[in-house]
C-alpha cells in the first residue's frame, strides 16, 4: 500500500500540517484526511527508489516528457467534453479532475491538470485555476468558463467550447489540406531542378565541348546556373533556404504580415478562402460567447481577436467599435462591405426577434459550408496553373539543354 505524502488546513487551527498517510488510492486518503478533520490542499503519492520515482539523481522520464510536451488543442477538446459530461452527472469538481489527470497521456496537460486541481482544493475557482496557464487555455476559453459558473451553466458552455474548438480545428486543417498540394509540387519541381542542374546539364555539357558545338546564351546562363550549384553550393544553398527562411520570418513582423495579408486578401480565389474562414471564426466565437452570458462588446472583443487576416481584423474592429457606441450588430456588419448578404440577414432577423443567439449558430453553418465550396473552387482553380508552371518551367529546362542540337542541325542542312 503507497504512502501519500500531504499537505493540509486543520478545520479547528486553521493552520496548515503536512505529513505522510497511508491508503490504496489517492481518493481513499482524502477521505482520511477529512475524518481526520483535515482539509486536504495537494497530496502527492510517496516513491521510493525501488519503485523508479523520487529518489535522489534518479532519472525522472515523466518530467522530461512534461518539459518538452505541448498542450494540443485536442486535449482541450476531450478535457472540456468529458468534463461537461461529469459536472452533468453530478460528480465533484476535484474529482473529476483527478480521472482527467490519472488518465491524461500528455505529459504537461497532467501536469497543469494536477495545479489546477490543488488550486480548487485550496478554494479557488475553476477559471480563475485555468488563467494561470494561457498556453494551454485561451482568454475566451477562460472567460466563457466563468460565465458558465456565474450562470450555473458550466457544463453547457463546456460543451460550447469544444464545439467552438473543433470547428477551428476543422477550419484550420481544410486551408492546410488546400495548401499542401502546391507546397508539395513546389518542392518536387525545386528538387528536379537540383538535380538537372547539378547531373543531367553537366552531362549534355560535356558532349557539347567535345563535339564543339557553340552553346546558345539561353544554355550558357542554364550551364553558369549549373557551376554556381556545382562549385559555389555552399552559398547557393545557404542564399536559397536563408531566403525561404528570412520571408516567414518576415511574414511574421508587423510590417511583413499586413503586406502579405494585403496580398493574400487581393489573389482571386484565394481570397475567398481567407474571408470565408476569417469570417467563420469571428461568427462562432461571438456566437458562442454572447450564448454563455459574455456581454456583447467583449464577446466582440474577443471574437476579432480570432481573425487572422489584418485587413479583415481592421474591419470587424470597426464593427465592434459601431456595437460600443450604440449601432446594431447588423447595421455595423453591413458597412464593411465583407459579410455574405444571407449572413447579414440572418443576423439582423434575429436581432429583430430577439433570438440573436439562433441566427450566429445558423450563419456559422453556413460559413461552413461556404468554406467547403470555395476550398473546391481553389483547388480546381490550383490544378491547372500548377500544370502551366510545371510546363513552362520543364519547357525552359528542355530548350535551354537541347538548343544546341538545333543549332547543330541547322549548320549540316547548310
Amino acid at each position: 500500500m503507497p504512502n501519500f505524502d500531504y499537505k493540509a488546513l486543520d478545520i479547528k487551527t486553521k493552520e496548515n500540517r503536512t505529513g505522510i498517510v497511508m491508503a490504496a488510492t489517492e481518493t481513499e486518503a482524502r477521505e482520511k484526511l477529512r475524518g481526520m478533520s483535515l482539509v486536504p490542499l495537494s497530496i502527492k503519492v510517496v516513491r521510493d527508489e525501488a519503485s523508479g520515482g523520487g529518489a535522489a539523481g534518479s532519472f525522472n522520464f515523466g518530467k522530461l516528457m512534461a518539459m518538452f510536451a505541448t498542450v494540443k488543442n485536442s486535449d482541450v477538446i476531450a478535457f472540456s467534453r468529458n468534463l461537461a459530461i461529469m459536472v452533468r452527472g453530478g460528480i465533484p469538481l476535484t474529482e473529476a479532475l483527478l480521472y482527467f489527470e490519472n488518465f491524461a497521456e500528455n505529459a504537461k496537460f497532467k501536469k497543469i491538470l494536477n495545479a489546477v486541481r490543488g488550486d480548487i482544493l485550496s478554494g479557488d475557482n475553476l477559471s480563475n485555476a485555468l488563467a494561470k496557464f494561457p498556453d494551454a487555455f485561451s482568454e475566451i476559453y477562460i472567460n466563457i468558463t466563468k460565465a458558465g459558473e456565474t450562470s450555473g451553466e458550466l457544463d453547457v458552455t463546456m460543451d460550447r467550447m469544444a464545439d467552438l474548438i473543433t470547428r477551428q480545428e476543422k477550419i484550420k486543417a481544410k486551408v492546410i489540406s488546400a495548401a499542401i498540394y502546391p507546397g508539395i509540387v513546389l518542392c518536387l519541381v525545386f528538387i528536379v531542378l537540383v538535380v538537372i542542374f547539378i547531373w543531367v546539364l553537366p552531362a549534355f555539357t560535356k558532349i557539347y565541348k567535345q563535339m564543339g558545338i557553340k552553346l546558345p546564351d539561353l544554355t550558357l546562363f542554364m550551364v553558369f546556373i549549373s557551376n554556381c550549384f556545382i562549385n559555389q553550393w555552399y552559398i547557393v544553398f545557404p542564399l536559397i533556404f536563408g531566403g525561404v527562411f528570412g520571408f516567414l520570418k518576415f511574414i511574421k513582423t508587423p510590417v511583413g504580415k499586413d503586406l502579405f495579408d494585403k496580398f493574400c486578401i487581393r489573389v482571386p480565389v484565394l481570397s475567398q478562402v481567407i474571408r470565408f474562414s476569417n469570417l467563420s471564426q469571428f461568427i462562432s466565437t461571438l456566437g458562442v460567447c454572447f450564448n454563455s452570458g459574455v456581454p456583447i462588446t467583449e464577446a466582440l472583443d474577443f471574437a476579432v481577436n480570432t481573425v487572422n487576416n489584418n485587413e479583415l481584423k481592421k474591419c470587424m474592429q470597426s464593427v465592434n467599435r459601431q456595437v460600443q457606441v450604440g449601432k446594431r450588430l447588423g447595421v455595423a456588419l453591413s458597412e464593411t462591405g465583407i459579410i455574405p448578404e444571407l449572413v447579414l440577414l440572418v443576423i439582423a432577423t434575429g436581432e429583430e426577434s430577439g433570438n440573436l443567439e439562433q441566427s450566429l449558430t445558423t450563419a456559422t453553418e453556413y460559413l461552413e459550408k461556404e468554406i467547403n465550396s470555395r476550398i473546391e473552387v481553389l483547388m480546381a482553380f490550383m490544378e491547372p496553373l500548377l500544370l502551366l508552371y510545371l510546363g513552362v518551367v520543364v519547357g525552359f529546362v528542355a530548350l535551354s539543354i537541347y538548343m544546341p542540337l538545333f543549332s547543330m542541325y541547322e549548320n549540316m542542312g547548310k
